[in-house]
């Protein structure tokens, strides 16, 4: 599991990672997650509701808060970032 955590920062590193980024949390990215289309079904398009999703997968898991902070070091869009930051801070008592 470690490994593959290093592997996602890894790619995250690329050029195009702050689009791609945006384009998974927007729900625009032209390869979905069928996890999350699953989850949510006819939500999975709303932003609001897809940032949570995937926020809460990420903060949760032993190694995806690795990912989750590298992603919001990477997110160019303020507007996403916030949205991002929102989301960590309604987990502040589960965490």
């Amino acid at each position: 599991m470690k490994f593959s955590s290093n592997v996602i920062e890894k790619c995250l590193e690329t050029q195009q990672a702050s689009e791609q980024i945006a384009q998974i949390f927007k729900g625009t990215h032209f390869w979905d997650d069928r996890m999350l289309v699953r989850d949510l079904r006819d939500k999975s398009r709303d932003q609001r509701v897809r940032i949570g999703y995937i926020v809460t997968k990420l903060v949760t898991h032993i190694f995806g808060n690795y990912v989750l902070q590298r992603v919001i070091n990477l997110v160019t869009d303020q507007q996403l970032k916030h949205e991002i930051l929102e989301s960590i801070a309604a987990l502040q008592d589960q965490l």
